[in-house]
């Protein structure tokens, strides 16, 4: 650990017992985690496969990837509500109404 590091773990310890901390709760919170080896990460990723949700169909289209090591993340398809519904009404540039406040001052 470098100097500057010890020094700001200091002054945060000093910080945090000055707001009511424990120093179990300290050490507790200033443990290190154990990295993860680089191999594991590769090994973990795999290949995963997405597809849009059907009901029924999508199910055995998972069991058939999960034979084969794929992992299936389903995503949802557009609806016809999404088609449908429009929260607002769009104003056309030219009928944009800008206001501006003028402000004078009067000196004596």
């Amino acid at each position: 650990m470098s100097g500057n590091l010890k020094e700001e773990e200091k002054h945060l310890h000093k910080v945090l017992q000055s707001n009511g901390y424990d120093n179990a709760t300290i050490r507790a919170g200033s443990k290190e985690l154990p990295s993860k080896d680089h191999k594991d990460t590769e090994k973990e990723k795999g290949l995963i496969l997405t597809i849009p949700y059907i009901a029924g169909l999508s199910e055995s289209i998972q069991r058939v990837c999960r034979d084969f090591d794929i992992k299936t993340a389903f995503k949802s398809g557009k609806t016809l509500r999404s088609h449908l519904t429009k929260v607002k009404d769009t104003i056309p540039h030219y009928h944009r109404v800008i206001h501006s406040v003028q402000y004078t001052l009067q000196l004596w």
